[in-house]
Formats: C-alpha cells, structure tokens, sequence
C-alpha cells in the first residue's frame, strides 16, 4: 500500500512538471503578431499595423514609437559630423569703398562663394560713401576668406554667430524616411483596393502625406544650403563715416582738434555756398522795395502840398 502511494504521488508530480514545461514552451514560442512598422503623421513609426490603429480606417496611418525609441530622431553622437549654421557681420573702414567692394566680390568668387545683395552709396562732401554687401562663402574656405576680407583695410568689428543644427537635421531625415514609407504604402493600396469608400480615404491620406513630405524636404533643403554656405554681411566704410580711434596723448588730442576744426570750417563753408545764392536774391529783393517805398514817399509830400494851396480867383472878378 505504502508503495501504491508513492508511486501514485511520484505520477502526481511528474504530471505537474510536464503540464509546467507544456506551458512555458508555449509561451515562450508563441508571440502576438507583429506587423511591419508604419509611419505616422509626424515622421515617427508605429509599433503594429492593426485594424484599430488605423486613422480614419486608412491603412498605414497609426501613430507610435519608432522602433529604437528614439521617436523618429534623437540628439547627435559622439563622433558624429556637427551641422553648424554660421551668420554674422564684419565692418572694415577702407580707403576707397566701390573699389574695395569690386575686391572684395572678387575675393569671395574666388573661394566659390557668392553675392547676395550689394548696396552702394555715393561720396558726398564730408566722405566717399559706403558699400555693403552680403556674402555666402563655402564653410569650408571661409575662415581663409575672412583674413582676406580682412587685408581690405582696417577692421572695426566681426560678430559672427555659429548655431548646432545637427539635431534638427537627423530630427528631418527621420520623419521624411518615414513619410516616404508611408507614401509608398498608400501608393500600393492605391493600386490594389477595390472599394470605393477605401480608394477615396487613401486618396486623402495620402495628398496630405505627400503635401507634408515635400514641406519637410524644402525644409531640409533649406537648412543644408545654410550649413554648406556661411551668410555675412560685409560693411565697406569710408573714413568720414567709421568712428576714429579716441586720442590717447597731447598731440594725438591738438591733431583731432585740428582736425576737428577744420571739419567744423568745412562745413561752414559749405554752409555759406548753399545759403549764398538766397543772400543774393534777397538782397536784390530788398534793394526794389527799397526804391519802390522811395519813390512813393517822396510822391506823398508833393500830393499833400498840392492839395493844400487855394485856387487863384478869376480876373474879372476884381474889375467889378
């Protein structure tokens, strides 16, 4: 009896051990389906492609994570190539400044850039006018550039302003890989559905995806020429217009004095030229009223005697 016991216990056991095993193995080698990847609206993937996932009923327009949880783009490694957006400008006091606007237009063709816009000022009586132009150099060549942009003449200021963009970057190629993705998925269903209902809603999924696909593709565009191109506004100046250094001794004081005053007599004379053809006229002007006001008083007096004189009687008169 003790022996029909355990034996019936040890078959208990054995039992449990393999309905365990049983379950575990069908566990472990079944698994929920997994559908291929699809894009959503804002460029990243979606885990599964479901019937409920779906936008609208449209196949291909579930939103998700992207499959390395990154979300469609995440910041830059280490090691990486850095996307770097750099704008700025640089003021230089020359001497002649359309001829060191010809030189330096020359100088940036010269590094594979080009002229964006060029604004030139005549000279005028106290300078030689200015010159302004805005530049994109190759980043590659620019720092060359500069130094000889720099040779021109005298440099009064350089900002320039350098913006990381790599993160923005990938953050585009990502959601335009999956735009395109779900592009084409569209495109397929476009040419396989029968149903008229499901034609129209993927006609319309996929005009927007398409929409936003050539606007995320501008956008990036956009971005790699002003990574490529290095954008600068170059200031040509003369020296009647750029700030002169400060005196820093005596005779560096009675010089800018100097100078000052004969700035100051300049002007002056210049002054006195413009406002001398009015002295002329008005002095012409004043001169006929003069002998106009003249001639008339001297007109009244006679009137007054004339007036004032009795009338001679008739000859007859005094006969009788």
């Amino acid at each position: 009896m003790t022996r029909r016991l355990r034996a019936l216990a040890l078959a208990a056991v054995l039992a449990v051990s393999l309905a365990g095993c049983t379950a575990g193995s069908g566990t472990s080698e079944s698994s929920p389906d997994i559908g291929v990847p699809v894009p959503a609206t804002d460029g990243s993937t979606a885990g599964g492609d479901t019937a409920g996932g779906e936008s609208g009923g449209v196949p291909g327009a579930a939103p998700g994570a992207a499959p390395d949880g990154s979300g469609g783009g995440g910041s830059a490694e280490d090691g990486v190539d850095r996307d770097v957006v750099t704008t700025g400008t640089i003021t230089i006091t020359v001497r002649n400044p359309a001829a060191a606007a010809e030189e330096a237009a020359d100088l940036v063709e010269s590094a594979g850039g080009r002229i964006e816009a060029r604004v030139e000022q005549a000279p005028t009586p106290s300078d030689r006018g200015r010159a302004t132009l805005t530049v994109r150099v190759p980043s590659a060549a620019f720092s060359a550039a500069l130094e000889d942009l720099k040779d021109l003449g005298r440099v009064e200021s350089v900002n320039l302003t350098a913006m990381d963009v790599t993160s923005r970057t990938q953050d585009l190629e990502a959601r335009i890989r999956g735009l395109q993705t779900s592009v084409d998925r569209l495109l397929g269903l476009l040419t396989t559905s029968a149903d008229t209902d499901a034609l129209l809603k993927v006609e319309g999924a996929l005009a927007e995806r398409q929409t936003e696909l050539e606007s995320l593709q501008s956008e990036r565009d956009s971005l790699a020429d002003a990574v490529a191109l290095t954008t600068v506004t170059v200031q040509l100046l003369s020296a009647g217009i750029a700030p002169d250094p400060e005196p820093d001794d005596f005779w560096a004081g009675v010089v800018t004095g100097f100078s000052g005053l004969l700035a100051a007599l300049g002007v002056a004379a210049v002054g006195i030229g413009v406002a001398l053809p009015w002295l002329v006229f008005l002095s012409a002007v004043g001169a006929l009223l003069f002998l106009v006001l003249r001639l008339i008083r001297r007109r009244s007096p006679e009137r007054r005697r004339a007036t004032a004189e009795p009338a001679a009687p008739p000859a007859g008169g005094d006969a009788a």
